[in-house]
Parts: C-alpha cells; structure tokens; sequence
C-alpha cells in the first residue's frame, strides 16, 4: 500500500483539477500522489503540485487525514499561496512516452461529475454541502 498527499486548491466556487488518463480511464482530480519513502505528506504535496500542474506552493494547511480500509492514508492540504500558472505537467511514475496529464482547469464545483465531486469529497471527506459552505467563506 502506498500512502498518498494531494493539494486541494480554490478560488471562489472553482477548485483546480488535473486530467488524467490510464488504464482506459479518463477522470478528474485533485492534485496529487504517492508519498515516496522519507518524504513528508507536505513534501509529498508541493512535489505533486510542481510534477502536475507546473505550481510552487507557498503556503499548505493540512485538511484532512484518511485512513482507508486497506491502511492506506491519504493527507489533503488546502493551497493558499502559490507561484505560477497552472498547466499541464508531467507523471513520472509513468514512462517518457506516457502523457498521462491531459490538462489541468479550474473546474466549477457545478461542473464535477458525479465522479469527479466523489474524488475531490473523498480526498477532503466533505460532503457536497459542506464543500458549497466551505467555498462560499473562502471566496
């Protein structure tokens, strides 16, 4: 089992997400990994943001932590500081020729699929009310 962190980033009632395809799957998501052996989930975090999205995190306020059934935990860390302009970056767990990140948007929380809200709810273990509640005061 691998132990994962990912970045969860807002502005007013859009959250960034990054396209990936593999497997045959197409799908959004947040921001995010594996944790590599002696690296922090924070650490873990801004190298995924930087890998995906082409973004330099300045400042990270952990928002959740997960421990799913199979003793995998996931940490989620709300961005509200960062360097850049996202586009799409490059996964190098996969091979040079592999371009598993097809895009990177600011996607309106609107606009989430039902798979796509369930991985961005999971990942902050908010339901959809308490996402609209949250984005509603940060914004």
């Amino acid at each position: 089992m691998r132990h994962r962190a990912q970045c969860l980033l807002i502005d007013s009632l859009t959250i960034l997400m990054v396209n990936q395809a593999h497997n045959g799957r197409n799908y959004w998501c947040l921001p995010g990994g594996g944790i590599d052996e002696g690296e922090t989930p924070r650490q873990a975090a801004i190298r995924e943001l930087k890998e995906e999205c082409e973004l330099d995190a300045l400042e990270l306020q952990p928002v959740s932590t997960i421990t799913y059934l199979d003793g995998s935990i996931h940490h989620t860390f709300l961005v509200t500081s960062y360097q850049g302009t996202p586009q799409p970056g490059r996964d190098p767990e996969f091979s040079d020729d592999t371009q598993v990140i097809q895009a990177v948007a600011w996607k309106h929380i609107d606009d989430l699929s039902k798979l796509d809200f369930g991985l961005v709810a999971a990942a902050g273990s908010l339901t959809q009310e308490q996402m609209y509640r949250y984005l509603k005061q940060v914004s």
